[in-house]
């Protein structure tokens, strides 16, 4: 069950809906049409890319305004709930 001391990961879901990962090492990166459809067309993966622009997830920080930082913690607090009701939830139905 759920405590207070929950810990989170951060994850990164693809568009399957399916495929997920944890952020860490992730980058979402803007390569040029022609390349990314080649790569698809032969096989390719993400290594052949060569991104223009490359942002790596895992050391990304946004400052955050005091109203902002207050608005993520509340959205926090109720993910922990929902998680809470959902073990809960798990372990009645179980």
């Amino acid at each position: 069950m759920s405590n207070d001391k929950t810990q989170f990961v951060t994850v990164v879901v693809l568009n399957d809906g399916e495929t997920f990962t944890d952020i860490q090492g992730c980058s979402v990166c803007v390569v040029p049409l022609e390349q990314y459809e080649e790569t698809i067309k032969n096989g390719g993966d993400a290594r052949d890319f060569e991104p223009v622009v490359e942002i790596e997830l895992d050391n990304m920080t946004l400052p955050m305004s005091r109203k902002d930082h207050i608005a993520f913690e509340d959205s926090l607090a109720r993910a922990r709930a929902i998680a809470r009701r959902q073990a809960i939830e798990g372990e009645e139905n179980a």
